[in-house]
């Protein structure tokens, strides 16, 4: 009997073990679950402060959005009014200086402000400047030069890889270029619009003495074109050139053009 009663009391006091360490386990877990729920409760917390602060910053450019459109609006009412005053301004000229203008020519010269002189007044800005990034050694006759570095390129105009400008716009343009050749070089440059040679200059660096240093021409025209046409600036078609181009910061080969009126 007493056997009995020890077993049983033996027993009992493993199950009280069993269940003391089954509550503990179960205490451990409560602590890592609760320690794990303030982690995303401070998470969360962030992640609403960052929202409000986007919230925030988005409200603003909005706000800004709105400003800009109301001014382009205004700025679109000025440039229509001053756009009517000038029409009207060259039509009053008009009317003093030729009265006897038909209704044809007259028609014609009101086509002409307001398709050409007026976009050009207000913003129709054309225009193209581009060095060479390096020198180039022995082009050979009747070459392109390519000036590859675009620093002003308004209406996508020159092609730095070709070395040809297209016209986008109709009208007069200035172009100019110049040429820097290195020590015992000798070059003729053309500027050739639509295979026509408009201008040509000449650049000698052939030394006569121990000195030799390089040299540099540079070349202008003015000249009337349609849009589609090409101008590009080539080394002498004939002229068979000797040494090579010379073009890095202390003195760049370069080429330039814009739409004046």
């Amino acid at each position: 009997m007493k056997s009995i009663q020890n077993w049983t009391m033996l027993i009992a006091l493993v199950f009280i073990h069993v269940v003391c360490v089954f509550a503990n386990n179960q205490d451990s877990r409560l602590d890592e679950l609760e320690k794990l729920l303030k982690q995303q409760m401070f998470k969360l917390t962030e992640q609403e402060l960052r929202i409000g602060n986007l919230e925030v910053i988005n409200n603003a450019q909005k706000s800004e959005i709105e400003l800009l459109k109301h001014r382009d609006y205004n700025q679109t009412k000025e440039i229509t009014f001053l756009k009517q005053r000038m029409i009207n301004c060259l039509r009053d000229e008009d009317s003093l200086s030729g009265d006897n203008l038909d209704n044809g020519e007259h028609s014609i010269k009101e086509n002409a402000i307001e398709k050409n002189i007026l976009p050009r007044a207000f913003g129709q800005v054309v225009a193209f400047y581009a060095y060479m990034s390096k020198p180039q050694g022995n082009p050979g006759a009747r070459h392109t030069l390519a000036f590859d570095v675009l620093r002003t390129n308004i209406h996508s105009g020159y092609n730095g890889a070709t070395g040809i400008f297209t016209v986008p716009t109709s009208g007069v343009y200035i172009f100019t270029f110049t040429v820097r050749v290195i020590c015992n070089s000798h070059f003729s440059f053309e500027i050739v619009q639509n295979g026509i040679v408009q201008g040509a200059v000449v650049v000698d660096a052939i030394s006569q003495d121990a000195v030799c240093s390089s040299a540099h021409s540079t070349g202008t025209i003015v000249t009337p074109t349609l849009r589609g046409d090409t101008v590009m600036i080539r080394t002498h078609s004939t002229n068979q050139p000797f040494g090579g181009i010379q073009s890095n910061d202390q003195g760049r080969s370069s080429f330039a053009g814009w739409l004046i009126g």
